[in-house]
């Protein structure tokens, strides 16, 4: 049996910072499984909730890895599902971005919207230490169909992810924001108790890939 190695390989990661403000094409590719997550409000504990995110291929943008090329994506930031969509929640609002005919009730079909174009809006964030920008989807927009085909094709297969499984493509993905969503879930070995510090790590230091 060969030796199982537990470190990365350091990689040379070339990324360009999208700008500021700036709306982007863009294509559904992963639909992320964070798993069940504590839940409060105002202080108040609620019942457990699931979170999800969604993650866009970036079209015409590319990271460098090692002097490869590969197509850029992002997560946007993690959302409570429901059994069925709700007005309360912010699944209906996300979902009604791909498929405009949905109402509350029913229950959102992912995977049936994956690869359909949007368009995201980019904003920069800060490390906490000031010294570190970051490009982070402030919002997403639909598209009307009646355009999609002069939307750019993805690169990426599209994805959905299971929280249960860690080989899982979507979740072998995930980095920054999501990923630390993602790693607070509940677990046989983790209560779901978070750190509001992070640990004393900042989300977005992650290289994501």
């Amino acid at each position: 049996m060969s030796l199982k190695r537990r470190l990365k390989r350091s990689s040379n990661v070339e990324v360009n910072i999208l700008k500021d403000g700036a709306e982007y094409e863009a294509r559904l590719v992963y639909v992320a499984d964070l798993g069940v997550q504590l839940n409060s409000y105002r202080g108040e504990e609620k019942d457990p909730v699931q979170k999800i995110a969604l993650g866009f291929e970036i079209l015409g943008e590319s990271v460098s890895i090692d002097g490869e090329e590969s197509a850029r994506y992002m997560f946007g930031k993690p959302f409570n599902v429901y059994y069925s969509l709700t007005k309360k929640g912010s699944e209906l609002a996300y979902y009604k971005i791909f498929n405009p005919q949905a109402e509350a009730g029913e229950v959102a079909d992912w995977d049936a919207v994956l690869g359909t174009p949007c368009s995201v809006l980019i904003g920069y964030t800060k490390s906490k230490d000031g010294s570190t920008t970051y490009d982070n989807i402030q919002s997403i927009s639909s598209i009307p169909k009646k355009y999609h085909k002069g939307v750019e094709e993805g690169k990426l297969s599209t994805a959905v992810g299971d929280s249960d499984d860690p080989d899982n493509e979507v979740t072998r993905r995930l980095y920054g924001l999501a990923k630390w969503t993602y790693d607070q879930r509940i677990t046989e070995e983790n209560s779901g108790e978070q750190d509001p510090d992070h640990g004393g790590l900042d989300p977005d230091d992650e290289i994501p890939f």
